[in-house]
C-alpha cells in the first residue's frame, strides 16, 4: 500500500485564502481544501491531532526543498570537520617565515586544520587571487601570525 501525502505547504496556501473579502474565493479554498485532506486518505482530526496520524499517511513537512538543502550543507560541513580531524591527527605541517602573499596562502591553507570555519574559507578563496587588496592582505596576515603562535605553541617552527 502506497502511503498518502499531504503537502502542508499547500494546505496552509489554500487555507490562508480563507481570510478574502470574496465569498467566492473563501468557499472555493475551503472546497480545495477538503480534497487535499480526502486526497490525502485522512481526516481533520488527524491533521490537527499529529500525534494521531494513520501510519500510511505521510506528512510533507514545510519548506520540505530547504530542509534537504540544510541537511546537505550540514552534511557537506561534518565532511570537512572529519577531514580536518584527521589532519589534526598527523604531525603538524612545518612553518617556515613566507616569503610573499603566496607563500602566505599556501602556508595557511597547509594549516587550515588549525583555522576556524571563517578563516579557512578565506584562505581557500584566495587560492589563484593574483592580486590580494589591503583588506585582504591584512586579514591574512592576521592569519599567517596565528598559526605562527599555534606552530610556537606546538613545536612546528622550522630552524632558521
Amino acid at each position: 500500500m502506497m502511503s498518502a501525502i499531504l503537502d502542508r505547504d499547500k494546505l496552509a496556501k489554500v487555507l490562508g485564502v480563507l481570510g478574502s473579502a470574496h465569498a467566492g474565493e473563501i468557499a472555493a479554498a475551503g472546497r480545495t481544501a477538503h480534497l487535499l485532506i480526502r486526497e490525502a486518505g485522512t481526516t481533520w482530526q488527524e491533521v490537527l491531532d499529529n500525534s494521531a496520524l494513520s501510519p500510511g499517511l505521510r506528512v510533507v513537512p514545510n519548506n520540505e526543498a530547504l530542509l534537504r538543502a540544510k541537511l546537505r550543507a550540514e552534511n557537506v560541513k561534518l565532511r570537512h570537520e572529519i577531514e580536518l580531524l584527521r589532519a589534526l591527527e598527523k604531525s603538524p605541517p612545518e612553518w617556515r617565515q613566507p616569503a610573499d602573499e603566496d607563500e602566505q596562502i599556501k602556508l595557511c591553507v597547509n594549516w587550515r586544520a588549525y583555522l576556524d570555519d571563517c578563516e579557512r574559507e578565506f584562505v581557500i578563496s584566495l587560492l589563484g587571487n593574483r592580486r590580494l587588496g589591503r583588506n585582504q592582505a591584512a586579514r591574512l596576515w592576521e592569519i599567517v601570525l596565528k598559526t605562527r603562535t599555534i606552530a610556537r605553541r606546538i613545536g612546528g617552527i622550522a630552524a632558521a
